[in-house]
């Protein structure tokens, strides 16, 4: 729980810096830390979390949970213009591109 927390007072700095939450919030998911963490320091936003390894059993109503259809093993070839994991996170933003609702989204790069 203390890296929850670590990581929710995180979100809340930039929630801060930004001047209010984002409509959406992308992040890929792993053990599911991150996006319960970005959870427990949101109000508002809606949470998409893409499920790139193991399966996460995690229910909210601001979350959606997308997954990534190919193995953690596979890399995505998507270009993204910044350094990011291509087995982790390259494939959250691949799908964050794809099929955000709004333009007004922040997305949690991890690298």
């Amino acid at each position: 729980m203390e890296n929850k927390i670590l990581i929710g007072n995180r979100m809340r700095q930039v929630i801060n810096q930004l001047g209010k939450e984002p409509d959406e919030i992308w992040c890929a998911i792993g053990s599911g830390t991150l996006v319960d963490s970005i959870l427990l320091a949101t109000e508002t936003a809606k949470i998409y979390g893409v499920q790139v390894g193991a399966e996460y059993a995690g229910k909210h109503e601001r979350l959606t949970v997308l997954k990534y259809p190919k193995s953690f093993d596979k890399l995505s070839k998507f270009v993204s213009g910044f350094p990011s994991m291509p087995n982790y996170d390259l494939k959250a933003f691949e799908l964050c591109i794809k099929h955000k609702q709004s333009n007004d989204v922040l997305f949690w790069n991890v690298l």
